[in-house]
């Protein structure tokens, strides 16, 4: 994949909101239309590696088509992409790394 300028990569922005398990629980309980009868996070549920995969694989359906919009990106470009994404949710101290 062709490395990108940096101009193109601080000129894109998805803005996300991740919940914590307690806001989650206290927005249920404050609307009073549901009930929680189970509350786990993904890696409890999975093991890291199919975790990783899996949290990848909703990141990709979520923004492919805003990446390939934006960037130009092949799917050969997105596979490789998330390919490293995933393996990098299963040892998150690898963001921190210079590793090329």
């Amino acid at each position: 994949m062709e490395i990108l300028g940096e101009a193109k990569v601080d000129s894109f922005n998805i803005p996300v909101y991740l919940t914590s398990p307690k806001q989650v629980k206290e927005l249920v309980e404050r609307t009073g239309c549901f009930t929680i009868e189970r509350l786990e996070r993904l890696e409890t549920l999975f093991p890291p590696a199919s975790g990783a995969q899996i949290l990848g694989n909703h990141i990709r359906a979520a923004s492919e088509e805003i990446l390939k919009q934006h960037f130009g990106f092949s799917d050969d470009d997105l596979d490789k992409l998330f390919d490293l994404y995933s393996k990098r949710l299963v040892d998150p101290l690898s963001i921190c790394s210079n590793s090329k």
